[in-house]
């Protein structure tokens, strides 16, 4: 499965032709996309009253838990980034090693993800990230 972060959804929610707003619309219908806790919670704070229905797309698509040993291994990344004066946000960590321990790929638009040893980033041939 492929985990799209905040940053695609957004695209695909206010600017759906453009950027990643087609990679995420195609991953949709090709039942390809999931969601983890972390994205949910940044896209519902987001998120007003969405006459699109986003919100409610957003809570359909599949989810995928966070667990004890990515919980762990966030705790990991986030302290080696640290040490090597490369942090990122927490947020994205745990987005980051939910991603790794389930072996999916991520869709994003955020370079600072390019620091995480070991993560797959899903690249789209169109996008203009």
């Amino acid at each position: 499965m492929i985990i799209a972060d905040s940053s695609a959804w957004v695209d695909f929610i206010r600017r759906p032709e453009e950027r990643l707003g087609p990679p995420v619309r195609e991953l949709l219908e090709q039942e390809r996309l999931a969601m983890v806790g972390m994205v949910l919670a940044e896209l519902l704070t987001g998120l007003r009253r969405d006459p699109s229905g986003a919100d409610n797309l957003i809570l359909a698509v599949p989810f995928v838990q966070t667990d004890k040993d990515a919980w762990i291994r966030a705790g990991m990344i986030a302290r080696d980034l640290e040490r090597q004066g490369t942090p990122i946000p927490l947020g994205d960590v745990v987005i980051a090693a939910t991603v790794m321990e389930g072996d999916h790929e991520l869709l994003t638009r955020d370079k600072h993800f390019e620091r995480i040893p070991g993560l797959k980033l899903y690249k789209w041939e169109d996008a203009d990230a």
